[in-house]
């Protein structure tokens, strides 16, 4: 039931993703999109694809991974944006049974030119900084 659920919710935020990619700023508003490929650590395998979503004042984050590592008890995969070495935690997930997940990430009234996105393996959810190791990791 739970990977049912985390399923549906990783459908939807597929979904909500293609929309808004899709969508056209109608005010003459300025929208950039970038793509991201991160790299694995030497230690860790997966690859992860992250797209990052510019619109005025806005920022939206949608990260998809695959062939990860399974999970233990409480631990999630944190997706973090840094700059100059500071993060900022930008969405969690479990992954599937199949080592697939993903997450959408939005940040209201965003100024920062972030650097680097990393994500980690973490022993629980909700740090408010990194306490496991990076997994994949990519500048921006």
């Amino acid at each position: 039931m739970l990977i049912a659920a985390a399923l549906f919710v990783s459908l939807l935020g597929n979904g909500y993703a293609l929309l808004k990619l899709s969508e056209q700023p109608e005010t003459g508003g300025e929208m950039a999109f970038q793509s991201i490929d991160l790299q694995p650590n030497e230690v860790f395998g997966g690859t992860a694809k992250a797209a990052i979503i510019r619109e005025e004042e806005s920022l939206e984050l949608v990260v998809q991974a695959e062939q990860l590592e399974a999970l233990e008890g409480e631990q999630v995969y944190q997706i973090w944006l840094l700059k100059e070495g500071k993060p900022i935690p930008a969405g969690a997930f479990t992954p599937s049974a199949n080592g697939e997940g993903n997450a959408y990430y939005s940040l209201e009234d965003n100024t920062e030119d972030w650097d680097t996105i990393a994500i980690t393996l973490e022993p629980q959810a909700g740090n408010a900084s990194p306490q496991g190791e990076i997994v994949l990791s990519s500048e921006i």
